[in-house]
């Protein structure tokens, strides 16, 4: 009996422990998503940008004449 309790102990410290990495590690990859978006947020309005002033560029150039 005291060995099963014992090696019950000794899953259940193991389990805290994953427990804890995986929940650090959760934290970590919530983090790394956020900085991504917030950059693919960032590059969107760059090109945007750059759309736009491409935009004006080309109605200042003349029209093709064949």
């Amino acid at each position: 009996m005291e060995a099963e309790l014992e090696t019950l102990e000794l899953r259940l410290q193991q389990l805290l422990h994953t427990m804890q990495a995986l929940r650090a590690e959760n934290l970590s990859l919530r983090q790394q998503l956020a900085a991504a978006r917030d950059l693919e947020r960032q590059q969107d309005a760059k090109i945007d940008l750059a759309r736009q002033r491409l935009g004006a560029l080309t109605e200042h150039l003349p029209a093709d004449e064949p």
